[in-house]
């Protein structure tokens, strides 16, 4: 096959086929390299080939080539949730508490609870990314001398992805939106405000890099999920402020067998209401 006998006159040397795991990366930027897997997996030699690419899925909607249609198995990679995070930091017998807490649905100790919630906040700010928690463990699991530089090459890399997908006055202004989320979300009047964004814009400027943000409904449930059979309303607080109109309104007109609400409250059960502390939240 032509990409291996050129891979071979890059390397210098012959590739053990039978021995040896390809693994390509970035490969949404070439079209032709996609649709090579198709030959790869139909040739009498057995190649190991593993692919990896950011925003792939965007890259496969808008393919314009002949895309190997199940010569290839397709998985996603996430960062990691806060059960893996607190695996990764040693932190196994917390993991086992908040468990037996979830499954009895008992608070826990003030003590472990605070401990979670401390370290559920200092994932929050790493992000989830292995390198950056990588940095974390390897500075001592200390967040102060944690190496920022990691995260903002992942968002500058991020950044480079958004472009990639978009007309360049589209990703500029997605690039604006990002950059203002934090002084948007530190307000004290949540309401999304454009001179955030940039002094002189405007809302029909920024409709489609917007529309994702967008409800007109008075009431919300952040989510709704499927679990036994019974459809649950979910509600998600940053804080241990649970007031929450828009589940007592959900439960008082639809009668669900239960609801959750996430925030920063201890386990408990009160007026058909589940509490769940943040740092459970991967156990629903």
């Amino acid at each position: 096959m032509e990409i291996i006998k050129n891979i071979e006159g890059l390397l210098g040397t012959s590739i053990d086929i039978e021995n040896t795991i390809i693994f390509i990366d970035e490969i949404q930027v070439s079209e032709r390299a996609i649709s090579s897997l198709k030959y790869f997996c139909e040739s009498e030699e057995k190649y190991k080939i593993v692919v990896a690419g950011s925003l792939l899925g965007v890259k496969v909607n808008r393919f314009k080539s002949s895309f190997p249609v199940g010569k290839v198995w397709l998985d996603y990679l996430y960062p990691m949730d806060f059960e893996e995070f607190l695996m990764v930091v040693n932190e196994t017998k917390l993991l086992e508490l908040i468990k037996e807490s979830y499954n009895k649905m008992i608070p826990m100790l003030d003590a472990t609870h605070n401990k979670a919630l401390s370290l559920y906040n200092e994932y929050i700010c790493l992000g989830g990314m292995p390198a950056a928690i990588l940095n974390y463990i390897e500075h001592d699991k200390d967040i102060y001398k944690f190496e920022d530089s990691v995260l903002n090459m992942i968002i500058t890399s991020y950044f480079a992805d958004m472009s990639k997908y978009t007309e360049n006055i589209e990703a500029l202004r997605n690039n604006k939106i990002y950059n203002s989320m934090p002084a948007q979300l530190g307000k004290e009047n949540k309401k999304f405000k454009y001179s955030l964004v940039e002094k002189s814009a405007r809302s029909r400027e920024y409709e489609s890099s917007m529309e994702w943000l967008l409800s007109s409904n008075q009431y919300e449930v952040d989510f709704l999920i499927n679990i036994e059979g019974d459809i649950i309303p979910v509600e998600v607080k940053a804080s241990d402020n649970t007031s929450s109109k828009s589940l007592n309104y959900y439960i008082k007109r639809f009668n669900p067998k239960y609801a959750i609400r996430i925030s920063s409250k201890n386990f408990g059960m009160s007026n058909g209401i589940k509490s769940i502390p943040l740092y459970a939240s991967f156990m629903i």
